[in-house]
């Protein structure tokens, strides 16, 4: 099988278990898709306006928008109902994770290797059904593994572009989720010490 085609056999079978609950219900999967569907409503309801304005969105989803927003933007450009609309995102934004982390892996090892461990990544079912679901965390994860891959690049503190697009994603991901934030700065900062400790050895 030729390597070109491994990241669109991984991403085509992490979006396929991603989108099949979504499918046979034809309602956005997980019972805590509704705060992020409502609160992208009332978005494109109501812009302009202040995200942290209570007396309009329920003073908690609000604070953690951009998978909101994203679906806003997305539901604007198409004409597409914002319930529809997130509803196809989130498992979309789920596949990508996975594609993500076979790049991460590639990085690390080879094609093969790869291939295998983002399979076995992508039908997981506690992460398959978790990132089918219209949650913040769907949308946080691509954005937590894109900001580990860039943070270990080494051209990332020599290329301007590459510290733009760390510090861009790092925000992005403050405006996702705040756990996920606070779980890829302990990653972050445990390689980072990691690192400190081994060039000092």
């Amino acid at each position: 099988m030729k390597k070109h085609l491994y990241p669109l056999i991984v991403f085509a079978v992490a979006l396929a278990l991603r989108l099949y609950p979504t499918l046979i219900s034809g309602m956005p999967f997980s019972t805590d898709a509704w705060p992020s569907v409502k609160t992208a409503e009332l978005i494109m309801e109501y812009t302009p306006l202040r995200l942290g304005d209570n007396s309009i969105f329920d003073g908690y989803t609000n604070y953690w928008p951009a998978g909101s927003l994203f679906g806003a933007a997305i539901s604007k450009l198409t004409s597409i109902p914002v319930i529809e609309t997130m509803a196809i995102l989130a498992p979309i934004a789920g596949a990508a994770t996975v594609l993500i982390f076979y790049m991460l892996v590639k990085r690390l090892f080879n094609a093969e290797i790869s291939l295998v461990a983002s399979l076995f990544f992508g039908t997981s079912f506690t992460h398959a059904f978790f990132t089918a679901g219209v949650t913040k965390e769907t949308f946080a994860n691509p954005i937590y593994l894109a900001v580990l891959m860039v943070f270990l690049d080494p051209k990332t503190s020599k290329q301007k572009t590459a510290l733009l697009a760390y510090v861009m994603l790092s925000a992005i991901l403050a405006m996702s989720h705040h756990l996920t934030s606070i779980i890829a700065i302990t990653i972050l900062t445990s390689i980072t010490l990691g690192n400190l400790v081994t060039n000092i050895r």
